[in-house]
């Protein structure tokens, strides 16, 4: 390593990587490299981030629409991890529907996320969680 370089988990195995997540970071560790980081963010949203939102309409809302895309704004930017390395969320581009189920009402989402660390391929489903009162959430994952 020069001079001018900094350590980072970059050059650690996933498994390696997932264990320093879990357990307690130690004191000699080296900074947080971007495959880390990637999958702290991960995890955290693959493990349960969920919030909710009120709406007015009557319809599940589109991929697209500022209400989801708020939503998942709230979600990467409370996100522990997201918080810890200075990650913001920036935007969504290349917003695509894979698809609704009707019958369950379920709508599936895929995007670009763009925050201040970068770019990922990000997946998410917008489901009703009280239909007669407008509330709706989003469970998404970082790929």
């Amino acid at each position: 390593m020069d001079s001018n370089s900094v350590e980072t988990t970059d050059s650690w195995s996933w498994p390696k990587i997932i264990k320093h997540i879990i357990l307690p970071k130690p004191k000699d560790a080296p900074k947080a490299g971007k495959k880390e980081m990637q999958a702290r963010v991960g995890l955290g949203v693959f493990f349960g981030i969920i919030a909710l939102s009120a709406f007015s309409s009557s319809d599940l809302p589109s991929c697209s629409s500022s209400d989801s895309h708020s939503l998942v704004e709230q979600i990467i930017n409370d996100l522990p991890v997201a918080k810890a390395a200075g990650a913001k969320f920036v935007e969504l581009k290349d917003v695509e529907e894979l698809g609704f189920n009707e019958k369950s009402e379920i709508r599936s989402c895929s995007a670009t996320l763009i925050t201040t660390s970068g770019e990922d391929a990000l997946q998410y489903s917008i489901v009703w969680s009280n239909k007669d009162k407008g509330e709706f959430y989003i469970e998404a994952q970082v790929l």
